[in-house]
């Protein structure tokens, strides 16, 4: 997706973006980071979304049809952002091409979703080559007759939707109040709006899907990749994201799968329960073994973190900031994160300096940052967001964030001491 413009969407009066690959969104609580956040996550799960909606279709599940799939996509709104006393003006447009947008708005508290011409066009098209497919496999009744399988369906599927959508990323919501998730009851079928969010119980789901891939140390898993003939840069990129971790986590996470317990080693043999481990250690605990996946698996993947500083050390957010630097490495990975943070901000100053002036002094700078987390400015965008609108921080000459704006609430104090001191002085 290219771009998105939000108007009168909860506490956001009118903001537009052009999106790059890297976008950071900081602000007081309640200010719209999140909106913003959740307003790009969702148009960017469209792909996904008719993907399995036509699957379904050829699968004989159900009937599928452009309005079908606009139901689908107003339910999810719904489910992700809650309903509205007060949506009469909002106005979301997405731009996914030049030639492919698509705009919502609330009639009678309800999404309604239109699409140009060349959009509704295409996925008139894309459904309807599902349907042909599904009329084709019917006709055949032993596997050697079947003239499509089910990878070469799926295949065609994908191809037409990352042709229309030019995205064929993995996509992965992760929500503030991490700690709290594992107290969410997840049940069978539809989500319940007033327990939770769509995205949160997504994030859950996900979350103990992957439990299963833990049941070794991260150690091995590399050990594993290296016995599979991974190059030396990639083995040397796993590493520095287990060695991030691992000083962040303060220890190694393990999944004992016969007793179903998170463990968090401290020591060799010794561990404890992640849910009595610190408020910190809970929160970052999936965060960070979501983002080894990725760089373990080498996954196009655009990515939403909110509040990575939450309950974590100064120095845990730098480290935090690394990783997400070695993550950025890919060319083809994407993310967003919502912050409160001057940390996060200045741990991103640096890294972005670093390439800034490595360019030069690749040698040098490499010796004070390592290279694979030097995180180009061209691909990153910082929004302040507040009093429903949102303005750049990052000064258009240097690249680099104003560090006026990193952290505004130190200056603040610091001149009420400054003055406190003054009157002392007298």
């Amino acid at each position: 997706m290219q771009k998105i413009v939000i108007k009168n969407f909860g506490p956001i009066k009118e903001a537009e973006l052009d999106l790059k690959d890297f976008l950071v969104l900081i602000g007081p609580q309640a200010g719209g980071k999140s909106t913003i956040a959740k307003a790009v996550y969702y148009a960017k799960s469209w792909r996904d979304e008719l993907f399995f909606y036509i699957y379904d279709g050829i699968l004989g599940h159900r009937e599928t049809s452009l309005e079908g799939f606009c139901r689908e996509l107003g339910e999810r709104f719904l489910d992700i952002f809650g309903g509205t006393s007060d949506g009469s003006d909002l106005f979301l447009k997405y731009e996914f091409r030049e030639d492919v947008t698509a705009t919502i708005v609330l009639k009678d508290s309800y999404p309604r979703i239109e699409f140009n011409k060349r959009f509704q066009a295409d996925l008139v098209n894309i459904i309807n080559e599902g349907k042909s497919l599904a009329e084709k496999d019917s006709k055949h009744v032993t596997s050697r007759e079947i003239e499509f399988t089910e990878r070469e369906v799926s295949g065609r599927i994908s191809q037409l939707l990352n042709d229309l959508f030019k995205e064929n990323r993995d996509h992965l919501f992760i929500p503030a109040s991490r700690s709290l998730l594992r107290m969410i009851p997840i049940q069978a079928g539809k989500t319940d709006r007033e327990q939770a969010d769509l995205l949160t119980v997504e994030f859950v789901k996900k979350v103990r899907h992957l439990r299963g891939r833990f049941l070794r140390p991260l150690e091995e898993l590399i050990d594993r990749e290296r016995q599979l003939q991974r190059g030396q840069d990639e083995i040397g990129r796993l590493n520095s994201a287990r060695s991030l971790i691992g000083k962040i986590l303060k220890g190694s996470y393990r999944f004992d799968a016969q007793q179903r317990i998170d463990q968090l080693f401290y020591e060799e043999g010794k561990y404890v329960a992640v849910n009595f481990a610190s408020s910190g250690q809970q929160e970052a605990v999936w965060m960070l073994l979501s983002i080894f996946l990725f760089v373990l698996q080498e996954q196009q993947v655009f990515l939403v973190v909110e509040e990575p500083e939450a309950h974590l050390y100064p120095e845990a957010q730098k480290l935090f900031i690394d990783l997400m630097g070695l993550f950025s490495s890919s060319q083809a990975n994407q993310w967003i994160i919502t912050t409160h943070s001057p940390y996060i901000l200045s741990a991103l100053n640096n890294l972005l300096y670093a390439h800034r002036i490595g360019t030069g002094k690749p040698d040098e700078v490499s010796e004070v940052i390592q290279r694979e987390l030097w995180i180009d400015p061209k691909r990153l965008q910082v929004f302040f967001v507040d009093d429903g609108t949102i303005r750049s921080i990052v000064d258009d000459e240097s690249g680099l964030i104003r560090s006026e704006e990193i952290d505004s609430a130190s200056a603040t104090i610091n001149r009420a001491y400054d003055q406190l001191f003054d009157l002392d002085e007298d």
